[in-house]
This record gives structure tokens, C-alpha cells and sequence, in this order.
């Protein structure tokens, strides 16, 4: 039950929800949007969701473990997503074909560990994209891991990726200098005839590039009738450069290019594409920013940004304690960081197929996204990154609606790393999650205004 219930009957023309005391700092101005709810455009996928770890992470006996009860929930409170297990951490591990003893190398992958692992994904019934290790080049290690793997997680395998970012191989010194797409597409070619001589219908994905997005292009072209699935890495900043939090919450433009060309690609020859790894800053994150309420805005407009460009999904990078991991393990406990809250915002509200919203936004950094569900209710989601104007939003439905419920993601300030909610709740210890503060609202109109504080989103439902 939840502890707040708020119930209106409304019977004028627009029905008026003031629901926060508007804040000083800034002027509150009236943010126009406009749903069509007959203008129906992509199908939001089952699994867009998901999380993205380093292959190191399963050698630890406790971390992907059917024991691990926590980090179980916190997944599961995710909805359906996908878990890619992979990263860097693929390239500098070594699969042994052998259980865990005494003498396994700390940087090899036993088959105690895929048992683990698969039991852990067993609890949580996630789909699993499995990398491989392709810069120590050897397509029959490759087939064996294959086909233990394939054996172990059976029809919770979705695919396995080769190589990570192999565009950077060079850089990194995996191979000489010289390697380009023509020399990665030899290789990945002899890994995928290697791996289906033993497992024949074993899927593989692939570039997983870290930027060079020419070898996605190029991909699709020469590996439709092999893979289904293109992949990309996407990361909002560079650590490196002095970022801020306005530059998180800034027009992300690479990100619209980026899916803008992967959309291309991949519709133009019958394949999906998903930004198998992304998060707010490479290199692990930005203390302050990348933990912060910040990225929980700014993951959920991303979201919202790759699906509306019919991406299939994205998966954030974690994983301990790293600044930027949605999941992150402290002191011993697992605890959800702001970005994670981000995540259950796009799950509530990405039901159905998109639809139009035209917007008038006074040129402020709020962005409106909407879709109808299966049952014809509607789901409008409005993030207002605004550091410090709180909006009157005035919403056209399309058509008539009876009742409203609202589910607001907020935070104490855009740089708190705590005390983030959503619908008023918080994860538990033990990694369950209660909402406490869904607003409903009975109405008989079209139109209605609710107030959307700085800094805060708000998940909408009618019916």
C-alpha cells in the first residue's frame, strides 16, 4: 500500500495539480506539450534495459553468485533487461576449460566460474551477452569457451560479442599498427566459423566499437546473414576535460549522431543495434557527477534518446564501487546509486509504442516522451534538467481521460549522491524496493497542468 494517496475529482475544463510549492529560484513558466496518441511510431522493446559488467567480475566467488540475494533484487527490480558480461576485462582473461583450484591465474575464467555465473543469471532470468577474448587471437580456445558457455547458460544466451572495442586494438597495443576493420572482419569471421563448428547456431554480435562508428557501418553490410545484432559503446564525457554537471545535462549531440548512423545501418539490412556499454564518463566516472542525482536525469533522457531512435537497448558499465555503477558494492553492502533510480523511471513509463509530443519548452532543458500501452492507457515521461526553473506542465492528452497517476523522480540537488527517490521510494537494505508516494487523480477532460519542480522528472500514467 502506499502510504500517500492523493484522489481529486476535477470537473473544469483543465484540471490544475499544483502539487509542490513552486521554488524561488527561478521563474516558473508554462512548458506546452501535445500527445497524439494516434501518431504511433516504434514498439519500445521488452528488454531495453540492462547492465554491463567485466568479465573479471565473475571470478569473484561471491559477487555473481544464486546466493547473492541482494544484487538478485536489485536486478529483478529492474524489470526484463539484458546482462553483458564482458569490457576490457574480456581481453585480459584467460579461459582454461578446467574448475578453479588452487593454481587457477587470477586473470583466468574456469568452468567454476561460468557454473556460477550461470546459476546467478538462472535467479534473475536475464538474458546474457557473453564476451569472448579476441586480442589474444585464437578462434579454438574461442569454440571451447563457446561451447561450455552455450551448454551452461542454454536459451539464456543471447550472444557472444568478440573482442571489446577492437577499433582501439591498436592503441592498447593488442595488435600492430595498421589494424582496421578489414583485418578485425578476417578475425571475427575465423572466430564465428571456429565457434559454429561446434555450436552451429550460436549467435555472435558485433563490432562493440568505442567510437570509430565506419567499422558499425561496414559491419552491417558484411555480417547481416551472421549477426543480428549491432554494437556500439557510448560515453557522455571525457573525464579528463574538466566536466561539470551542465556539460552532463547538456545537448548531447554525439549521442544523437551515434544513433542517428547505428539506425541506418542497422534498419538498412535487417538488424538491431544496442549500445552494449555507456555511462555518464569513461575511465570509471567522475566523483560528483557520475554518482550523482545528475546522472539519474541524465540516464533516463538518454534512454529515451537511443529507444525514440529505435535503438533495442543500452547497458550501463559497473560494477564494486565504481563511481558510475548503477549497483555499486560498499563496505561490504549493495546499495543502488542515483543512476539506478534513473533506470526504474524509463522502466515505468517505456510501455507500448512511442507517439508524437510536440513540445513547447521556452528554449529550457526539458524534454517530454510519451507512449501508448497495450490496454490504450497512456505514459508521458518529462525530465526538467533545469538546475533552477520549476515548469507548469500543460498537457493535451489527445483525448479524454478519467484518472491520472504520477510517479516523480527527485533528488535533495542535482549534485546529492543520497536521499534520491522515486514515487517516493528508496531501495532497501536487502535490495527490495516499496513505492510510497504515487499521486492519483480522478478527471472527465483532455488537458491538464501539473507542476514539475528543477531537477526532477515525472512519470505519468492515463487512463
Amino acid at each position: 500500500m502506499f502510504s500517500m494517496i492523493r484522489i481529486k475529482l476535477l470537473t473544469v475544463c483543465c484540471l490544475f495539480l499544483f502539487l509542490y510549492s513552486c521554488k524561488k529560484e527561478g521563474e516558473v513558466k508554462t512548458i506546452s506539450l501535445s500527445l497524439n496518441p494516434t501518431q504511433q511510431r516504434l514498439a519500445l522493446p521488452k528488454r531495453f534495459i540492462g547492465l554491463s559488467y567485466e568479465m573479471t567480475e565473475i571470478t569473484s566467488p561471491s559477487y555473481f553468485s544464486p546466493d547473492n540475494a541482494t544484487l538478485i533484487q536489485l536486478i529483478k527490480n529492474l524489470g526484463d533487461g539484458v546482462l553483458r558480461i564482458g569490457a576490457s576485462g574480456v581481453d585480459r582473461t584467460y579461459w582454461t576449460n578446467s574448475p578453479r583450484s588452487s593454481s587457477s591465474p587470477d586473470n583466468s575464467i574456469t568452468t567454476s566460474d561460468v557454473d556460477r555465473f550461470a546459476a546467478f543469471d538462472k535467479q534473475i532470468d536475464w538474458p546474457v551477452i557473453f564476451g569472448l577474448n579476441l586480442a589474444d587471437y585464437s578462434p579454438g580456445t574461442a569454440a571451447n569457451e563457446a561451447t561450455y558457455v552455450s551448454n551452461k547458460l542454454g536459451s539464456s544466451l543471447m550472444d557472444f560479442e568478440i573482442g571489446n572495442e577492437p577499433d582501439t586494438y591498436e592503441q592498447v597495443k593488442y595488435r600492430s599498427p595498421g589494424y582496421n576493420y578489414s583485418k578485425f572482419k578476417v578475425q571475427f569471421d575465423a572466430y564465428v566459423k571456429a565457434i559454429r563448428g561446434v555450436v552451429p547456431d550460436a549467435p555472435v554480435s558485433g563490432p562493440d566499437i568505442s567510437h570509430n562508428t565506419n567499422w558499425c557501418t561496414s559491419f552491417a553490410a558484411d555480417e547481416k546473414n551472421t549477426s543480428k545484432l549491432l554494437t556500439a559503446h557510448h560515453y557522455g564525457m571525457n573525464p579528463y576535460n574538466g566536466p561539470s554537471i551542465g556539460e552532463l545535462l547538456g545537448s548531447e549531440t554525439s549521442l544523437e549522431g551515434l544513433c542517428q548512423q547505428l539506425e541506418a545501418a542497422a534498419s538498412s539490412n535487417g538488424m538491431l543495434y544496442r549500445i552494449a556499454e555507456c555511462n555518464s564518463a569513461y575511465s570509471g566516472g567522475v566523483p560528483g557527477i557520475s554518482n550523482a542525482y545528475a546522472s539519474a536525469l541524465w540516464g533516463l533522457d538518454m534512454m529515451w534518446t537511443i529507444v525514440s531512435h529505435g535503438g533495442s537497448g543500452v547497458n550501463f558499465h559497473g560494477g564494486d564501487n565504481g563511481v558510475y555503477t548503477p549497483i555499486a558494492l560498499v563496505n561490504g553492502s549493495y546499495i543502488a546509486r542515483p543512476l539506478y533510480y534513473g533506470m526504474m523511471a524509463f522502466e515505468a513509463g517505456a510501455q507500448g509504442n512511442i507517439i508524437t509530443v510536440n513540445s513547447d519548452t521556452h528554449g529550457l532543458n526539458i524534454k517530454a516522451y510519451a507512449a501508448v500501452a497495450a490496454d490504450s492507457s497512456l505514459w508521458l515521461t518529462v525530465i526538467n534538467k533545469t538546475a533552477a526553473n520549476s515548469v507548469t506542465l500543460q498537457v493535451n492528452a489527445g483525448r479524454t481521460i478519467s484518472k491520472l497517476d504520477v510517479q516523480r523522480l527527485q533528488g535533495p540537488g542535482l549534485n546529492a549522491t543520497d536521499r534520491i527517490t522515486f514515487a517516493g521510494g528508496i531501495i532497501g537494505q536487502d535490495g527490495t524496493f516499496t513505492a510510497s508516494d504515487i499521486e492519483h487523480y480522478l478527471a472527465n477532460e483532455n488537458s491538464f497542468t501539473l507542476n514539475l519542480p528543477s531537477a526532477s522528472a515525472a512519470v505519468i500514467h492515463m487512463q
